[in-house]
């Protein structure tokens, strides 16, 4: 394929002054990037961005966040086993993490009550996204938050906090919200 001889080419040229490494990102929050580029790039991936202004103080399970609180890790294997549940029965390597979704209803809880309270600075909506990479896990999610008092379905994967209606929250899988952005994102692993 024309990929396969790009890609050969590129690896037997001699000059390094043809290959340009993007490495510098703008979108995400700079705390996050640095986590990617650690733990994925060899600190090599650099942050461009000045979205840390765009934090905001809130809660997550109980647990009081500042502002610049950006980025957290939620261990869910904790629960072992109890929080699985099989998905067709005799076939093996099929689960969702049960936990996780009550999980994940519970953090959309605490920071919509948050999020409501604060105007957007865009004078919008909030968003939040929920994104999983896959699709039973993002169905778990959708089935736990249709069966909370936390939030109503308004189309398909798409939610609204049942209070004041000014946080949107969308569940979908990691290739359906590429390119896209939300003022919170939850990412179940």
């Amino acid at each position: 394929s024309g990929f396969e001889l790009l890609a050969e080419r590129l690896s037997k040229n001699k000059r390094n002054d043809r290959i340009v490494s993007l490495n510098v990102q703008h979108r995400m929050h700079p705390k996050i990037a640095e986590f990617n580029s650690r733990v994925v790039y060899g600190n090599e991936y650099h942050s461009g961005s000045n979205t840390v202004e765009r934090g905001f103080p809130t809660r997550l399970l109980g647990t009081p966040l500042k502002k610049d609180d950006s980025l957290i890790l939620l261990d869910t294997s904790l629960f072992g086993k109890e929080a699985m549940e099989q998905l067709d029965e005799g076939k093996p390597g099929r689960y969702v993490n049960v936990a996780e979704a009550k999980i994940i209803v519970e953090a959309i809880d605490d920071i919509a009550k948050d999020l409501a309270s604060i105007p957007h600075p865009d004078d919008r909506y909030w968003e939040i996204a929920v994104i999983s990479f896959y699709k039973a896990q993002a169905a778990a999610i959708e089935k736990a938050l249709r069966v909370s008092d936390v939030v109503e379905s308004t189309a398909g994967t798409r939610f609204v906090d049942k209070k004041t209606k000014s946080v949107r929250i969308e569940v979908n899988v990691v290739d359906r919200f590429q390119g896209r952005e939300a003022d919170v994102v939850l990412l179940p692993m």
